[in-house]
């Protein structure tokens, strides 16, 4: 029985007509998503929701992530790239259009809880799929993921851009709406192109497989440091823009997507560079990187370095990102879709908390100090992976 939820392939060409298709839906579910979560607090603040709240939101979507998460890798073990692939987009699809009809803040909430699910389900398959296919023809993988990830990144780059324009030009039920389109056009790509290559069930067998290497264990304070600034440049970092340098959605969508967009450019080279360079040089250096950069960032005072340090930080994430997969893979290659699936959850708990430190953080000092906060949390994770890094190649 094929292990890897799609039969097996002979020919490049078929790899790459896999690949394209898995490409077209994560960048079309990652579009939506992104279009509607980068504007979040800012719908949030209008529905009258208080800067707790909107901490409260984004930790719920997250803790729904970290638990779904956590088994995802074993259940997609279970039931088989089909099962776990369709019921991801249909969720996806489900949440945006109870989100069209819904201006109730908790009834939102709630439907955060299910999107955390529907990312839980959706990443551990997509990257089982492909490294599992990419076992079968040989080709180098640090240049294949990341282009593969170039579709998440491009998604991010155009979300936050098409998602600020939709929001300014016809309102966020609009906006909502557009994103559930774009989850019918990925169930179609789906419905033509995977279904009827994807396997039921894959043996059971598999699951004795799911440990946990050390470098995985240390890789997760890599992890915590990168979520916790993610949490606060997508949360609090708008809040920043348009309270404190009173930018408006435009502007903001175009800063938000700068990071993605440099990412977008650079990933592919990051990824031939990983193939020939150590990994944990690259991820180290992305890493502390985008600590420091992220230091500065309540420091700007117009859009001009706003834009500069933003797209440093987009570089830092290129520079770590293909790295990132293959370091996970050196030790952990029979199980990815496992190892993915706590990486995950890793990543929401870690978001979750610093969703949680920042509107503490926010509410009783400022959205300075949350910034600089967040960075500094940052270098201290750094530096524990760093450690670890070092005693690593001692060994």
């Amino acid at each position: 029985m094929d292990n890897c939820g799609i039969g097996r392939l002979s020919l490049e060409g078929d790899f790459y007509k896999i690949f394209f298709a898995l490409f077209g839906i994560n960048f079309l579910i990652n579009l939506g998503f992104s279009m509607s979560d980068s504007f979040l607090s800012i719908y949030f603040n209008e529905l009258g929701a208080t800067a707790f709240l909107i901490g409260v939101s984004a930790s719920s979507y997250q803790i729904s992530k970290i638990f779904f998460g956590w088994f995802m890798g074993h259940t997609l073990l279970r039931f088989g790239s089909r099962a776990v692939l369709l019921t991801s987009i249909i969720t996806f699809g489900t949440v945006f259009l109870l989100m069209t009809v819904s201006s109730d803040v908790y009834a939102v909430v709630a439907l955060r809880i299910l999107l955390g699910f529907a990312c839980a389900a959706f990443r551990p398959v997509l990257y089982g799929i492909l490294n599992c296919e990419l076992d079968h023809v040989g080709l180098p993988k640090g240049n294949i993921f990341g282009s593969f990830d170039t579709s998440y990144y491009l998604s991010l780059a155009f979300g936050p851009l098409a998602g600020g324009l939709l929001k300014e030009k016809f309102g966020f039920t609009c906006l909502f709406a557009v994103s559930c389109i774009l989850c019918l056009i990925a169930m179609i790509i789906y419905l033509f192109l995977l279904s009827k290559n994807t396997s039921k069930h894959i043996d059971m067998e598999e699951t004795y497989y799911c440990k946990r290497s050390k470098s995985e264990a240390f890789f997760y304070f890599f992890i915590a440091g990168k979520s916790v600034m993610l949490a606060c440049f997508l949360i609090y970092f708008p809040l920043y823009l348009t309270n404190e340098l009173n930018m408006n959605t435009f502007h903001v969508g175009v800063l938000l997507s700068i990071p993605s967009v440099v990412m977008v450019l650079m990933l592919k080279t990051m990824g031939r560079l990983a193939d020939n360079v150590p990994y944990d040089t690259l991820v180290l250096s992305g890493g502390l990187i985008s600590s420091v950069i992220f230091l500065f960032l309540p420091f700007t005072h117009s859009f001009a370095v706003a834009f500069l340090l933003v797209g440093i930080y987009g570089f830092s994430g290129a520079v770590s990102q293909p790295a990132s997969m293959l370091m996970l893979l050196r030790d952990n290659e029979d199980n990815i879709a496992c190892v993915i699936g706590r990486v995950n959850s890793v990543m929401g708990l870690s978001f979750a908390l610093g969703a949680l430190l920042c509107s503490l953080l926010t509410v009783y000092l400022s959205i300075r100090a949350t910034i600089i906060s967040t960075s500094i949390i940052s270098l201290f994770c750094m530096t524990i992976f760093t450690v670890s890094v070092i005693e690593r190649k001692k060994h």
